[in-house]
């Protein structure tokens, strides 16, 4: 009895796997389906009626369908996340450029200012850009947002430009993705970067301005 048991215990079910149909309908209790899946091998286990799911990799990434949930994470090379800077003015923008603050709410006629300014710490790429003015005198101006950036020197080389041409009211947030954009914007680590807004006709007197931009950030520890 007892050298049944040990061959029970020690006992293996071979992997199954099926060619047509989903595996969570043709697995097995206990069963395993292996099948390739966007170039990564998908592992299915089927456990007291609950089927669960892996993936391995050739390159020794980590693949995740949904969720990630831990208790503590630590980057020790690279990730990449998205990140929010605040824009907002009080300003008569009139019909002159215009560069956005990156901290306070002074903004200024060039990006050759501490408020005006980004120093980029990693390489970072344009999302969006989101802007409201509280009260216009205009609907109908265009709104050309330009992105700058400055190498080695005080040079503004301009990266790309984005024109909102649709009608604007007061109180009401409007988006510029970066497919609006004629270029993607990215900045690379250790250049400075700039954001300006040019109105096409006067669209407000002084009055508050709300603007965040949404950035895609490299970092590298």
């Amino acid at each position: 009895m007892s050298r049944d048991i040990r061959r029970l215990n020690n006992s293996t079910e071979g992997s199954q796997s099926f060619s047509t149909g989903a595996p969570s309908s043709s697995l097995q209790e206990g069963g395993t389906f292996v099948s390739i899946e966007n170039g990564n091998l998908a592992v299915y286990r089927k456990h007291k009626g609950i089927e669960f799911k892996n993936y391995m990799t050739r390159q020794g990434n980590q693949v995740i369908d949904r969720k990630l949930t831990t208790s503590e994470l630590e980057y020790t090379k690279k990730f990449i996340d998205y990140r929010y800077f605040k824009h907002n003015m009080t300003d008569d923008i009139n019909t002159s450029e215009v560069f956005l603050p990156w901290q306070g709410t002074g903004e200024q006629s060039d990006m050759n200012n501490a408020t005006t300014a980004f120093l980029a710490p990693y390489r970072m790429s344009l999302e969006k850009i989101m802007f409201r003015c509280e009260t216009l005198s205009s609907t109908t101006a265009d709104l050309r947002f330009k992105i700058y950036k400055q190498d080695n020197d005080t040079t503004n080389d301009a990266l790309a430009n984005a024109d909102y041409t649709d009608n604007i009211a007061s109180s009401t947030t409007f988006t510029l993705k970066k497919t609006d954009f004629n270029a993607l914007p990215v900045v690379d680590a250790g250049m400075k970067c700039g954001i300006s807004v040019t109105a096409s006709a006067d669209p407000s007197g002084d009055t508050d301005w709300w603007i965040t931009s949404v950035w895609r950030v490299e970092v590298t520890i």
